[in-house]
């Protein structure tokens, strides 16, 4: 994946696991998708304000919202990561999947993970230039 984000998961609004990046199948992605989106609605009822990350012991989960909260994009890095940094690349992530598809895109998926194919190789893609 990267140096700094060692596992990457795209979720429909409802927590459906659209992709993933991740080496290691670790956690069930329908088990993270739940919980991510769970989370994040507890959060917004409690403050009233969108959850932008949460740590679990060396772990931080950085959750970003695109295609006008159509999707939700979660990834893992160290806790030690800076914020910023991590949300600049969360920016890029989501810019990315913006360019690439539209809203009415999610809304009418089939649940073939295949149709983001395209957002996978950007991804490697990415990566693999921001390793030279």
């Amino acid at each position: 994946m990267s140096s700094i984000i060692k596992e990457l998961w795209v979720f429909s609004g409802d927590g459906s696991p659209i992709v993933d990046f991740c080496e290691e199948k670790k956690i069930d992605e329908n088990f993270i998708g739940g919980f991510i989106t769970a989370i994040k609605a507890f959060s917004t009822e409690l403050t009233g304000k969108d959850l932008k990350s949460f740590t679990i012991e060396n772990n931080k989960f950085t959750c970003t919202s695109a295609l006008e909260g159509n999707v939700i994009l979660a990834c893992r890095c160290a806790s030690s990561t800076n914020d910023k940094t991590i949300q600049k690349l969360c920016t890029i992530l989501v810019q990315i999947f913006n360019e690439l598809y539209k809203p009415s895109d999610i809304k009418n998926w089939n649940g073939n993970s295949a149709y983001f194919d395209k957002y996978k190789k950007r991804i490697d893609l990415y990566f693999k230039l921001g390793n030279l």
